[in-house]
C-alpha cells in the first residue's frame, strides 16, 4: 500500500504516522502504533549515539545488509556495525538523520516496509559532514514476547548522478 512513493525526507513523527496509516485496517491499532514508533525511536536513539537502544529495535535473530559492510547477524553484531559506521565508536558523529516511509504492507506474519533515509556524518578529523542517502527495506516480525521488531534490513545507497549508472 503506497503512502508516499516520492518522499525523500520527513520528520520521524511524519514517518511513523505514514507507517501507521499504511497498516491501518491490516493490524490492530495498538500494533500499528507499536510499529509506527520504530522509525521514530530509531532516529532518536541514533542521533543520541545510543546504539544499544537502536539494537533493541531488532529481533534477536535479525540480519542487516548495509553498503560497504559484511552481513551483520544478531543484535550485538548490528549494534557494533552501526556504532562503527555512524557512531562515536568508529570516531564519527551522526549529525542528521531522517527517514521517509514509501510503503508498508502486512504479508502474513511479516510487515514489509520500504523507505528512504538521509543522513550526515562528521567523520573523525573532518572539517564538515559527509551525506548519504538511499532506499531501505525492513521486514518486521514479532519476537517471542509479541513485540514487533526489525527482522531483516536491506540498506542501499544512492549514488550521485555523475557516479555509477549515470548516463
Amino acid at each position: 500500500m503506497p503512502t508516499n512513493p516520492d518522499a525523500t525526507t520527513s520528520s520521524p513523527a511524519q514517518s511513523g504516522a505514514a507507517l501507521a496509516d499504511a497498516l491501518a485496517g491490516q493490524l490492530p491499532a495498538h500494533e500499528c502504533r507499536q510499529i509506527a514508533a520504530i522509525p521514530e525511536r530509531y532516529v532518536d536513539h541514533a542521533l543520541a549515539d545510543d546504539w544499544e537502544a537502536v539494537a533493541q529495535l531488532y529481533h534477536p535473530e535479525a540480519l542487516q545488509l548495509m553498503p560497504d559492510a559484511p552481513p551483520a547477524e544478531g543484535r550485538a553484531a548490528i549494534r557494533a556495525e552501526l556504532a562503527r559506521q555512524l557512531g562515536a565508536e568508529g570516531g564519527a558523529r551522526l549529525t542528521a538523520f531522517s527517514v521517509a516511509i514509501a510503503e508498508a504492507e502486512l504479508l502474513g506474519d511479516t510487515v514489509y516496509v520500504r523507505a528512504h533515509y538521509r543522513l550526515a556524518v562528521a567523520p573523525p578529523g573532518a572539517a564538515g559532514t559527509v551525506g548519504q542517502e538511499g532506499p531501505y527495506v525492513n521486514l518486521l516480525c514479532r519476537d517471542e514476547g509479541g513485540t514487533w521488531r526489525i527482522w531483516r534490513q536491506f540498506v542501499g545507497r544512492a549514488h550521485p548522478r555523475d557516479g555509477p549508472g549515470a548516463h
